[in-house]
């Protein structure tokens, strides 16, 4: 996931208390249902819990670049990312439910230790969007929120922080009118239309 659009300044507890959810939410899976579909076109559950622990060890690269000032992209390729995830997601269920708590440890403990001149510290998304690494948090809030409800264990954004689902709107919203589907988006808002328009991707 990625914005071309400023990203809301957040707190380090927006990011732990949406962990805390998404983690939760995990020991309501058995093992066995880690193979079942989730909302993500032909990705598995475990494919989707691994893209998530792959998203904290990025996101810690970019704080080590902070913290180093050494260049540390999230991922060396797009072809990278793609294998990191599918070595993952191939292991087992509670080596998978391992690895994603301990690399969200990882991720809170290591944000927190950075100082406000590191926070403020610029560096690059997968993307090449540059962002100061106070925005971490934000990525991070995405990532957690939305992927809770891909897991299709019957959540839905009404479980989530208000405040974060306002958030979240208001920057698809932005993202949205940027890529010239503003008014498309308005008339459907407004009532005027009553088919959803047809949107670019963006998640």
């Amino acid at each position: 996931m990625d914005s071309h659009t400023a990203l809301p300044p957040v707190s380090g507890e927006w990011m732990n208390e949406l962990s805390l959810q998404f983690l939760a939410e995990l020991d309501q899976i058995s093992d066995d249902e880690f193979d079942q579909p989730s909302a993500l076109p032909e990705w598995s559950r475990s494919k989707l819990i691994a893209h998530v622990h792959c998203n904290a060890q990025a996101l810690q690269r970019l704080i080590v670049w902070a913290r180093t000032e050494v260049e540390t992209p999230m991922y060396a390729s797009s072809e990278a990312r793609s294998n990191e995830i599918d070595a993952c997601a191939g292991r087992p269920a509670p080596q998978l439910r391992k690895l994603v708590t301990d690399s969200a440890d990882a991720l809170r403990d290591n944000y927190a230790s950075l100082t406000p001149g590191q926070r403020n510290h610029l560096v690059r998304t997968a993307q090449g969007r540059q962002i100061r690494v106070s925005e971490v948090c934000w990525m991070r809030c995405r990532e957690l929120g939305v992927h809770l409800i891909d897991l299709r264990t019957g959540r839905s954004f009404n479980d989530l922080p208000p405040r974060f689902v306002r958030a979240l709107v208001d920057e698809i919203v932005s993202k949205r009118f940027a890529d010239g589907e503003g008014d498309s988006l308005a008339s459907w808002l407004t009532g005027r239309e009553v088919i959803v328009p047809s949107l670019k991707k963006w998640l």
